[in-house]
């Protein structure tokens, strides 16, 4: 996409407003995004624009950034932002030796997308495209599909999910924009990801920077309980959407397990894989008028992890017929013996939700 795609749909992401473009003087490649009225400016990695908040701006990834672009501007250039990159790194002087929350699961899912590369193959997830097939073609029998439509995907990675699930019922129009931590899981989402109108921005799942009232559907992919709100950034999401839009989510969920009672991490676990707790998801639901479940499923009991875990896993998980059978099964489990056993009880939960009659600000 162009710089003029970025500055149509990115904002600052403090104060919400936008940003002006700051251009090689040769080459006219973007080097920065300058806020006016913070007077900070936001680097960006080969075309990839680093949109963060004061609290999580990071001095080790932003600063080699903003000084190679320095070095590359016009003095004439220089001395007008002087005042802006003289502010800019005092906030990221402050933030030496430091994580915020989000930081600290980036050099996870970085090490992960660092080994896809690696490996030059896919990973395939084919059971969260079977269990998440259904919210997308009920979306396109609601909303009439994903052409001509903005998409925001919060915590994209490296856009399995968009590439495998929704690029299919997109267009030319279709204008697809992949929000994460970390640029190395961007850069995989670019490399693979055919679909030409694609924007992608390191920023924060809590705190996205693009324009209210510019987005048409909202994706949140299991990422919801990786942010300090928890269930609370869903009301930060929900500005972003325009007068009628949908939120496609997935989100694991707590349920008493025996590791968790003994504190217990799996080695494939980031650092932040606390669950989301259910009532709280749905409190925070209802308590916005303008958000209406379309579409709920809960899933994961124990049965169904045990179905697909070790050798019986890799015998079951290519087998659509049979994830048919021990997803029916899941459900029945959860619905019934769930109620009294904790282990029988859901473990994620997937929701389309409609907004309507909201006015975006």
């Amino acid at each position: 996409m162009t710089v003029d795609d970025i500055l149509r749909l990115c904002v600052c992401p403090d104060c919400r407003t936008g940003l002006k473009p700051v251009r090689d003087t040769d080459s006219s490649q973007l080097l920065l995004l300058f806020c006016n009225q913070c007077n900070l400016v936001f680097p960006v990695d080969d075309g990839i624009p680093i949109l963060l908040n004061r609290a999580a701006r990071n001095h080790e990834v932003e600063s080699p950034l903003i000084d190679e672009a320095i070095a590359r501007l016009r003095p004439t250039v220089r001395k007008t932002l002087q005042s802006g990159i003289e502010s800019t790194q005092r906030i990221l002087l402050t933030r030496i030796g430091k994580r915020t929350w989000e930081w600290e699961d980036e050099a996870f899912w970085s090490n992960e997308y660092g080994q896809a590369v690696s490996a030059e193959t896919e990973k395939a997830w084919t059971l969260r495209l079977w269990e998440r097939e259904p919210f997308v073609q009920r979306l396109i029998e609601e909303y009439g599909g994903f052409a001509s439509r903005t998409v925001v995907d919060v915590g994209a990675g490296d856009g399995y999910t968009f590439r495998h699930l929704i690029a299919p019922h997109t267009s030319e129009e279709t204008v697809y924009i992949a929000i994460d931590i970390s640029s190395q899981g961007l850069k995989l989402n670019r490399k693979m990801n055919p679909h030409r109108r694609s924007l992608y921005v390191v920023s924060t799942a809590s705190s996205v920077p693009v324009r209210r009232g510019a987005v048409d559907i909202l994706m949140y992919w299991g990422i919801l309980h990786h942010t300090a709100e928890g269930s609370g950034a869903l009301s930060a999401g929900r500005e972003l959407l325009a007068r009628e839009g949908y939120i496609l989510l997935f989100e694991a969920v707590d349920r008493p397990t025996v590791a968790a009672k003994l504190g217990l991490k799996t080695p494939h676990e980031s650092e932040h894989e606390g669950r989301i707790q259910l009532p709280k998801l749905r409190e925070a639901i209802g308590q916005d008028s303008s958000l209406n479940v379309v579409m709920q499923r809960e899933l994961h009991s124990c049965l169904y992890s045990v179905a697909y875990r070790g050798r019986v896993g890799r015998v079951l998980g290519g087998r659509r017929m049979m994830y048919r059978l021990v997803s029916a099964l899941d459900h029945a489990v959860i619905r019934s013996v769930g109620k009294f056993v904790g282990p029988f009880r859901p473990a994620g939960v997937l929701m389309l939700l409609r907004v309507q009659g909201h006015c975006a600000g």
